[in-house]
């Protein structure tokens, strides 16, 4: 019984470990520079549209 609830919660988590972590890769350090550059509307923007 465990083990398939261990074995569900992995396979549910699985999308949101390879997108996710994949999205935000990319993402963070445009929006990084944005703020750096105090281009707050670009950070922002950046930032829904990889959502």
């Amino acid at each position: 019984s465990m083990t398939w609830l261990n074995y569900a919660f992995r396979v549910m988590h699985l999308p949101l470990g390879l997108f996710g972590v994949a999205v935000g890769t990319v993402a963070l350090p445009t929006i990084s520079q944005h703020v750096a550059e105090k281009k707050f509307d670009a950070a922002r923007a950046t930032l829904f549209d990889s959502l």
